[in-house]
């Protein structure tokens, strides 16, 4: 079972995930997240998630896409070491910003860091 919270701060959405993503509901993840993508940009939090497999990271690539496409940009933040080495296996880092706290990805974001919003 997959869990969502989000707030909004500023123009980003952070959505902290709990659970495991599998085969079974990364469709789930992928819808959720889309509905949480429609105006702003997305922190997603995935301290609360104890497996994501191949599917689920299809899903955060079909949510990266959406945002690319409408101007919005799409982070992780708090990978767990697993989920940090499959990363890495997969060289998801080279497409995807990946941040070690919410608060590195929070500022990325924010206007005087010189980072484009």
């Amino acid at each position: 079972m997959l869990d969502f919270r989000t707030e909004h701060i500023l123009e980003t959405t952070v959505v902290r995930v709990t659970g495991e993503v599998d085969l079974g509901n990364a469709k789930m993840l992928e819808r959720e997240l889309l509905q949480r993508a429609t105006n702003n940009h997305l922190i997603l939090d995935l301290s609360g998630l104890a497996y994501l497999d191949l599917s689920g990271v299809r899903a955060l690539e079909a949510v990266q896409a959406f945002c690319q496409a409408h101007d919005r940009a799409i982070v992780l933040a708090n990978p767990s070491l697993p989920l940090r080495r499959l990363f890495d296996l997969i060289d998801l880092g080279q497409r995807m910003l990946i941040f070690d706290s919410r608060e590195r990805a929070l500022a990325h974001f924010q206007p005087n860091t010189g980072n484009p919003r």
